[in-house]
């Protein structure tokens, strides 16, 4: 049995066919993005085994700027471990942008989504071996394509702010997965909104605490 194709089903809820990649992948996200809020070190390992599920499962349902992402994030990922664990040796604190910084990452973000939506707009008419179908929602998907990426590099500096574009990113996704008709990773983007929400209140306690005891 492929557990990596989403026609494999495990279970039925209320009528909806549950693959076993969907539930391996978003199962472990979740874990994964809820250690991330109380800054464990597990939330690596565990992310990576949800971004090879991840992987298979936005090729099948043409969303290929999400495909593509998920090589981003297996990189980033190992770099997070990396980065984490020397920081954790280091007792390094959370991170602050200044406001000059969190401007250009905003337009650094929105320019990036323009040009890799217009690209995945035409890829299917490029390589159409590799993609026989258009992609879905090209430009919208481009954003979450876009945005996770600066997310994921301000997660992996422990700069607070990659909570707030991960609300950005995971408000946007819930819809297109929605759509899409993988119902259990929009649940699961969802839950991972009122996780950021947590995220940002637990790093904001700990930065609290950091400028208290400089003080």
């Amino acid at each position: 049995m492929d557990i990596f194709d989403i026609n494999n089903i495990l279970w039925e809820p209320f009528g909806y066919k549950l693959s076993y990649a969907e539930a391996i992948g978003a199962s472990l996200g979740l874990i994964a993005v809820y250690l991330a809020g109380k800054q464990k070190l597990l939330t690596w390992p565990l992310g990576i085994i949800s971004i090879v599920f991840s992987f298979a499962i936005f090729y099948q349902v043409q969303l290929y700027s999400d495909m593509f992402l998920h090589i981003y994030f297996f990189g980033m990922n190992i770099y997070g471990w990396y980065n984490w664990r020397n920081q954790n040796k280091k007792k390094q604190s959370v991170q602050v942008l200044s406001n000059s910084n969190r401007i250009k990452i905003g337009v650094a973000i929105l320019g990036t989504a323009i040009a890799w939506g217009f690209l995945m707009l035409n890829i299917h008419l490029w390589l159409p071996k590799l993609f026989p179908k258009p992609a879905a929602f090209p430009f919208f998907d481009a954003y979450v394509f876009a945005a996770s990426l600066f997310a994921q590099w301000l997660m992996a500096r422990r700069n607070i702010e990659h909570w707030f574009v991960w609300i950005s990113v995971d408000v946007l996704a819930v819809c297109i997965y929605f759509i899409k008709d993988i119902k259990f990773i929009s649940l699961e983007y969802g839950i991972f909104l009122l996780i950021s929400f947590f995220g940002i209140i637990e790093w904001r306690k700990e930065l609290k605490a950091e400028s208290s005891s400089r003080a």
